[in-house]
């Protein structure tokens, strides 16, 4: 709940629209996950495993968020997604 009210925040006329939001996000929830790393806050394994797994996976998915919003199909962005990803994809084939 704090990351969506947060994120939200930041922004709010045309956040949608910009990577600035899904860059904030990945690089809180990274955090987050070094933190639930180095810290260890459950006392059961299992807690700690879940919570760990959840976290990557957001951070994966702001990660898609970000190539995906690089890859979209406007012309501008026709050599940002080849340049840093590495392939040339749009929001179909991604």
């Amino acid at each position: 709940d704090f990351l969506t009210g947060f994120i939200n925040l930041i922004d709010p006329k045309e956040g949608s629209i910009k990577i600035l939001r899904l860059s904030v996000a990945c690089v809180v929830s990274t955090l987050y996950l070094t933190a639930l790393l180095s810290v260890r806050p459950y006392k059961r394994i299992d807690d700690l495993y879940l919570s760990t797994i959840s976290s990557f996976l957001l951070v994966v998915c702001f990660g898609l968020g970000v190539i995906l919003h690089l890859c979209k199909g406007d012309d501008e962005n026709e050599g940002t997604c080849h340049t840093f990803i590495g392939l040339h994809l749009d929001s179909y084939k991604a």
